[in-house]
């Protein structure tokens, strides 16, 4: 009788062990699915923030290549109007000079 107890309570403790290890066994596949999907989840959202700062990137840069451009015609079309001016103030120079040195001939007539 002993014995067949000492049988019992040993298949109840191996039945046991086996129901934890069950129990525990889906509680990890349970915790890694959910661990996988929130990876996933999180690999998407990274990646939509990736794309969408790539985007405002090239829109950045594009907006800046534009200002860049305008910036450049502006100084283009500066440099000009000084080449303009400077050679007009030459040529007032050598006015002013003739006639400096016309009045200096009258002068000395």
């Amino acid at each position: 009788m002993e014995e067949k107890w000492l049988r019992r309570q040993a298949e109840w403790k191996k039945s046991e062990r086996t129901e934890r290890e069950k129990a525990l066994l889906q509680q990890k596949q349970s915790l890694t699915k959910r661990f996988e999907m929130e990876l996933e989840e999180q690999k998407k959202i990274i990646q939509n923030n990736s794309c969408l700062l790539g985007r405002v990137y090239e829109q950045e840069r594009e907006e800046f290549q534009k200002q860049q451009q305008i910036a450049l015609e502006n100084i283009e079309a500066l440099n000009a109007k000084i080449k303009a001016l400077e050679n007009e103030l030459n040529e007032k120079k050598e006015t002013l000079n003739a006639i400096a040195s016309s009045l200096h001939k009258t002068e000395l007539e």
